[in-house]
């Protein structure tokens, strides 16, 4: 379901199943490769990972965790003991219902059930900051540091309420959010409900709604180099590029990902070769685009505009 490597040794990669388990493997061995995992039961998912990742401690130069997402609504930090070939459960979070506006109705029959969680990123500048989509179309700003308690837990650890900011949800699964890189207040987020909408973290409603009508929205990234370029990935086998430079409405290239239309589900820029992107469809086609200068070179003003944009905002 997910596959993260870790930023600092290429050789280990962290994996998250369909079944919920956290599994990390060491490509340096010969043999032996799956070096740790999760245990069963009260401390694991019990439904689909959504996302893993290599979790940076907040205040720790290189000392990197294993966080898992999972459509079980928990978020849950990992210590990697390779002695005991294991994975440790160290901290946790749980999204809980009742963030959602009282408008959104959630079937359970629990009095203030867990929603999952779809898609997770941390904020570029603030490393206790992270943002969070929910299968119910909720958005959330989050903290590390939270210390409010979700109630009653089974796991061995308490688990903690990490929300700080709902966000006006979309009308469907949020299938990604991407923190930018260029402002501390911007983040994007796309959703099953065909929007893709630029958010700042100092009010609930968006700064900014496109609908480029391509159906589900699955991947949203910011550009690496260009402040105001961002590029998203639809339901019609497309990777559309925005330029706000430009346009707001129109995208300012439009790729044909996918040669039979099936989804195009995941999309990256190259963070070191900053004129490459890839992405990958429903059926296996990964095509790798070697981006021009207009995408990849900032012009002058940009960062102006991006501030501009970001200052529209205020509070609620």
């Amino acid at each position: 379901m997910s596959l993260d490597f870790h930023p600092e040794q290429p050789a280990l990669l962290a994996g998250g199943t369909f079944n919920g388990d956290i599994l990390v493997w060491d490509f340096s061995r010969d043999t032996d490769m799956l070096i740790a995992s999760s245990s069963k039961g009260d401390d694991s998912h019990n439904e689909p990972i959504s996302k893993v990742m290599w979790y940076k401690v907040p205040g720790k130069k290189k000392l990197y965790h294993v966080l898992s997402v999972g459509l079980d609504g928990k978020m849950l930090v990992w210590k990697l003991d390779k002695d005991k070939n294991r994975l440790k459960l160290s901290k946790g979070y749980v999204l809980l219902a009742q963030h959602m506006p009282k408008s959104v109705k959630i079937k359970s029959s629990k009095r203030n059930p867990e929603m999952g969680v779809t898609s997770l990123d941390f904020s570029c500048v603030d490393e206790e900051t992270f943002y969070i989509g929910s299968e119910s179309g909720g958005m959330f700003r989050c903290s590390v540091n939270s210390q409010v308690s979700a109630g009653d837990s089974t796991s061995s650890i308490s688990l903690v309420d990490p929300v700080k900011l709902t966000f006006l949800p979309h009308c469907g699964p949020v299938y990604s959010v991407n923190s930018s890189p260029y402002h501390r207040n911007l983040f994007l987020s796309c959703s099953s409900d065909s929007t893709l909408r630029v958010h700042s973290i100092l009010q609930t409603q968006p700064v900014m709604v496109i609908e480029p009508a391509s159906g589900y929205l699955y991947t949203v990234r910011w550009s690496p180099t260009k402040p105001l370029v961002f590029a998203v990935t639809t339901q019609d086998g497309r990777a559309l590029i925005y330029d706000l430079k430009k346009s707001q409405t129109t995208p300012a290239h439009v790729l044909e990902a996918s040669p039979s239309k099936q989804a195009v589900y995941v999309m990256e820029f190259n963070q070191k070769q900053r004129k490459f992107m890839a992405t990958g469809d429903a059926v296996g086609v990964i095509k790798v685009w070697q981006l021009n200068d207009e995408i990849t070179t900032e012009s002058a003003a940009e960062r102006d505009i991006l501030n501009s944009l970001a200052d529209t905002s205020g509070q609620d």
